[in-house]
């Protein structure tokens, strides 16, 4: 495997952004991969979907400039690592910017040297936001099949495209109900306006959700409440992610 780093954008909450993320991080581990997950949303819950105590490792590396070794973290699952954040990210958000971006691409190039994979989970806006999008060669996009989220697509592949060089975007519906006319509606859209970059959409499950609550990611629950669909839909996304060179350049068109 090569080096590659894979930033989960999206410009707005509650699109399961941390599932997004949590979930193609540990399922990349899973296959033997060498896995760094660092989390740039404010709010700091990739410790918490993997049963840890958030922490102010993204503060301390970005900001203070503290080893990688004494910031990032064992998961307790193979492979995968964490760098985690907590409160004190909204601060390295803003103090960062006096550090310069060039600064920050290196420290952030530095910090993933040694991994397969890093999967950067970030905020709906700021300069770390912009940093992960600069850095990334695969952006994922999660989007709720919802017309008010639907919306912020076409936003955001714009900052995207204007920011950062990715050599693959994926767009990730999530929380899919398909016995929802609306759903199914925007999901056809969406694979319209933007063919070959539409990925499987994930069900909506409250197994999810509890998954979370019990500081599990979504591979950690078996099969049960519902979980297998949305287990087969980030399999067919780390197919997707972890695809070679021909068909990144020229994408693949999916169908559930």
């Amino acid at each position: 495997m090569s080096e590659r780093i894979i930033a989960v954008v999206s410009d707005k909450g509650g699109v399961g952004k941390t599932t997004g993320a949590t979930s193609v991080a540990h399922g990349l581990a899973r296959r033997a991969a060498r896995v760094l997950l660092v989390d740039f949303d404010l709010l700091g819950q990739d410790a918490i979907v993997l049963g840890m105590d958030p922490a102010p490792g993204v503060y301390e590396y970005f900001v203070r400039g503290a080893p990688a070794e004494q910031v990032v973290r064992e998961t307790g699952r193979p492979g995968l690592h964490l760098l985690p954040g907590n409160s004190w990210t909204r601060r390295a958000d803003s103090d960062v910017r006096v550090t310069g971006m060039a600064a920050l691409t290196e420290s952030l190039r530095l910090l993933t040297q040694g991994y397969d994979f890093t999967v950067i989970d970030t905020h709906p806006s700021g300069y770390l936001q912009e940093l992960a999008i600069r850095v990334a060669g695969v952006v994922v996009i999660p989007v709720r099949c919802e017309a008010l989220a639907m919306d912020g697509v076409a936003a955001t592949l714009q900052m995207v495209g204007e920011i950062g060089n990715a050599a693959q975007v994926v767009i990730l519906p999530t929380m899919y109900d398909e016995r929802l006319n609306a759903h199914r509606y925007n999901y056809g859209l969406l694979r319209d306006a933007y063919p070959g970059r539409v990925a499987w959409p994930t069900p909506a499950r409250v197994a999810v959700a509890e998954a979370h609550a019990e500081g599990l990611t979504v591979w950690e629950l078996g099969r049960r409440n519902g979980l297998a669909q949305v287990q087969a839909a980030y399999e067919q996304l780390l197919d997707w992610l972890t695809a070679d060179a021909c068909e990144v350049l020229f994408g693949r068109e999916v169908t559930p």
